[in-house]
């Protein structure tokens, strides 16, 4: 019986066939979701004090999964088994409380665990545990006051507007390159814009500021506007 032409390969050819197939099966195979610990403190403000005793805070990945802590007594929330996959977005807020609010938006990357992801009393952070990625809005757009009242912003058609008792704080050394219009509404107890230490801010449209600008970072952008 005759052999197929495959069987006729030589040794060379055996071993580049391998390393195509190697290759087609790298790029082509799935990205699972992998389980990881998700913790840091919730603060009454930018730092300082914290919020006490248990505190709920609440998690989503992509806007997916049901995730929730209780705070201890300094503030800190560990959430365990989180799934998340790399570039995912993950969102925590302070939720079902009364008296304080506040939300954190990061992406996650590939190599484990995500510690200090802090949330600051009435502000939306924006930061990136995965180096070189920045955060846009279509991030921020998976989860947020349309699904939650107790998250005080919403991204819809692109453009992001935070609610006039919430700031914008962009993490030290990160990007927020949003992509859409950034609205940080005027009227209420902040609005403003925080850049800081070494991040850097990428506006992709208007930016309408209803608070103070507090520029640490880099700004870059074709309108800001002070209301």
């Amino acid at each position: 019986m005759k052999r197929g032409r495959i069987g006729r390969l030589c040794p060379k050819s055996w071993i580049l066939l391998c390393l195509f197939l190697t290759f087609v099966f790298a790029i082509t195979s799935p990205v699972f979701a992998s389980p990881i610990a998700v913790s840091g403190k919730a603060y009454q403000g930018e730092g300082g004090t914290t919020v006490g005793l248990n505190k709920k805070v609440s998690l989503r990945v992509d806007g997916g999964g049901t995730y929730t802590d209780q705070t201890d007594f300094s503030g800190n929330y560990v959430i365990n088994s989180v799934e998340v996959s790399p570039g995912s977005a993950v969102t925590v807020w302070i939720d079902d409380d009364a008296t304080y609010k506040g939300t954190t938006v990061t992406i996650a990357d590939s190599t484990g665990d995500i510690t200090g992801l802090h949330i600051y009393g009435n502000r939306l952070i924006v930061r990136s545990d995965e180096t070189g990625t920045a955060v846009t809005n279509a991030d921020l757009a998976y989860y947020d006051k349309d699904d939650d009242p107790d998250i005080h912003f919403t991204c819809n058609g692109g453009d992001l507007v935070v609610d006039n008792d919430h700031g914008l704080y962009i993490w030290t050394g990160d990007t927020f390159s949003p992509g859409g219009t950034v609205t940080t509404s005027p009227g209420g107890s902040l609005g403003g814009i925080h850049i800081d230490d070494s991040a850097t801010f990428i506006a992709g449209g208007a930016i309408s500021c209803g608070g103070s600008v507090l520029r640490l970072g880099d700004r870059f952008g074709p309108t800001f506007v002070l209301y």
